[in-house]
């Protein structure tokens, strides 16, 4: 039990450094991607002023590691901003979503119990058989 309790915190705080990896990959691919997010929002027939008067807005015209820092501290007090899609706060849209999301993954992981208990108990009796393989791939 007692390294059952030191794998499970172990593995729990792995995620942070993970967490920030992804987080940090997710920023440099959307910085390094072409195109401006300003003209694909605003349209390609903006005028420069209004591009420019948006980057400002969103912050887009301070130095990277300013932009990284506000990226990191708006995602650790989940704000998520303004979807561009939705024209609404992205935790709203995530709060709609939601119970949708939660209802198709318990049903998800309810079928899959299921099979995977009976196919599990298959593959234990044909062990070592083709029928095992196949289940276990």
């Amino acid at each position: 039990m007692r390294n059952l309790t030191r794998y499970i915190i172990t593995r729990v705080l792995l995620t942070i450094p993970m967490v920030f990896i992804l987080l940090s990959i997710v920023f440099v691919v959307l910085r390094v991607m072409p195109g401006d997010p300003v003209s694909a929002m605003l349209g390609g027939h903006a005028p420069e002023s209004v591009i420019e008067q948006k980057k400002d807005e969103m912050g887009l015209n301070r130095p990277m590691a300013v932009q990284y820092f506000d990226y990191l501290w708006q995602i650790c007090r989940l704000d998520f901003g303004e979807s561009m899609v939705f024209k609404q706060r992205v935790t709203k849209a995530i709060g709609e979503k939601l119970p949708a999301t939660i209802e198709l993954t318990a049903f998800g992981i309810l079928i899959t119990l299921f099979l995977g208990v009976f196919m599990g108990a298959y593959a234990a009796d044909k062990r070592r058989m083709v029928q095992d393989y196949v289940i276990r791939l």
